[in-house]
């Protein structure tokens, strides 16, 4: 290695040391960070996993089990899933329609953060979240998009038919399961 190489490793080095130092020193370590902001990062990598399992699982079912018509929708499947989560204080999870025609009027946006999220999503944004006490406990919610996946969602869904974002996905996920 030559004295040139050398001294400008040494002085690469150092530079990564003071901006490490810095960093740590400006507050910004990842240990030093308030439980609740930890707490956050666990519901947001919670839900995001949630979404992934529950859209896959939907899209499978569907793609597997609806022939036509009168077969059962895939989410009707899901329900006695979705509520054992709920009865088990895990998280809860609804479908929300976007579009103001949804089959069930129990999926339309419940509340200020659905109304909201709901806009939001139909304007392009793929997820939004807010961290919100209800009932005397911090929960995470989060809404996603929910797509027209797949060509024969149409079977039950006729009155979606041609539009890409039907709706929403929203989560409550509970921000300390301490004591549980």
């Amino acid at each position: 290695m030559s004295i040139w190489n050398f001294r400008m490793f040494v002085a690469g080095s150092a530079a990564l040391s003071a901006l490490g130092f810095w960093h740590y020193a400006a507050g910004n370590d990842p240990q030093a960070t308030s439980e609740k902001d930890r707490n956050i990062r666990s519901a947001r990598r919670e839900t995001k996993m949630l979404d992934t399992l529950y859209k896959t699982a939907i899209v499978s079912v569907t793609q597997t089990y609806v022939e036509n018509d009168s077969s059962t929708a895939a989410i009707t499947t899901f329900q006695p899933v979705l509520k054992a989560m709920k009865a088990g204080n895990w998280h809860e999870v609804r479908l929300v329609d976007g579009l103001g025609d949804p089959i069930n009027p129990e999926n339309s946006p419940k509340d200020a953060f659905e109304k909201q999220a709901m806009k939001d999503m139909l304007a392009g944004k793929e997820m939004v979240d807010s961290v919100e006490t209800i009932g005397g406990k911090e929960f995470l919610r989060t809404m996603t998009i929910l797509p027209m996946a797949l060509e024969k969602c149409v079977l039950c869904h006729e009155n979606y038919r041609g539009k890409k974002i039907v709706g929403g996905v929203s989560y409550q996920v509970p921000l300390n399961r301490d004591g549980e």
